[in-house]
């Protein structure tokens, strides 16, 4: 293992009859050998990014058992506030460390290895009142964190732009967060947009949103080309085998 390179924190999910995910810490992104990045074996890849209430950050790959559209209905139209305290205790519960971290937001997204798109589905944090022993500025921070943290990973990925639609969060937040606002061009665009969140339409067309980021070139890759381990048994032999660090 060449000196300064780690691999991901591998957790097991065979009593959910699932496949392997893997933790990787904000701080530990552009040392962590990711095989995904190299030989992406799906076209997509949902994951989860928590913050916790230090403020550190981690995310978890191939492992989201969240379903947003769990609250596309009528009741979350007429009861917004209630339905959201929901959403986001529901999707903090999804973690696999829940029971290492107290976590207090986060976000879920789908990363596209075709289109180099990274498309974020939410982000959310607890309401205040859930956690009354945070201080509210940082509280108010946690998004501009989770952000900068977000466009880390999206290059770490290799990924060159990131999506975004919201009816919650404020234009001039976004625009803050770095994105451009985006109109649909095509009536195909508009309708798509209407029908994947209905009934909320009929609050209004969800805002979207687009941010350019500039992708990573690098190969971070712990073994030389032929070897393998069980740690790491997708190890590719590429042709660059220097490691790169951003």
């Amino acid at each position: 293992m060449p000196e300064g390179i780690i691999l991901p924190r591998i957790i097991k999910r065979t009593d959910l009859g699932l496949v392997d995910a893997y933790v990787v810490n904000d701080e530990d992104l552009f040392r962590t050998y990711m095989p995904w990045t190299i030989n992406p074996l799906t076209e997509i890849m949902v994951s989860s990014g928590f913050v916790d209430d230090k403020g550190h950050i981690h995310f978890e790959f191939n492992h989201s058992l969240f379903d947003p559209k769990k609250y596309l209905n009528f009741k979350a139209l007429l009861r917004p506030n209630y339905f959201y305290e929901a959403l986001v205790q529901e999707f903090l519960q999804t973690s696999l460390l829940k029971d290492e971290r107290k976590l207090i937001a986060g976000g879920h997204f789908i990363f596209n290895f075709k289109t180099k798109e990274n498309s974020i589905l939410n982000i959310i944090i607890l309401p205040r009142h859930l956690i009354p022993d945070v201080d509210p500025d940082f509280r108010k921070e946690l998004i501009f964190r989770f952000q900068e943290s977000f466009d880390r990973l999206t290059r770490r990925m290799g990924g060159e732009s990131e999506r975004a639609a919201t009816l919650v969060i404020p234009d001039q937040r976004m625009l803050a967060l770095g994105y451009e606002r985006y109109y649909p061009k095509t009536w195909k665009e508009k309708w798509a947009l209407f029908k994947d969140f209905w009934p909320i339409t009929l609050r209004g067309t969800q805002r979207v949103y687009i941010k350019r980021i500039e992708p990573f070139r690098g190969v971070i890759a712990p073994l030389s080309c032929g070897e393998k381990t069980p740690e790491a048994p997708l190890s590719p032999c590429a042709d660059d085998k220097t490691i790169i660090r951003s």
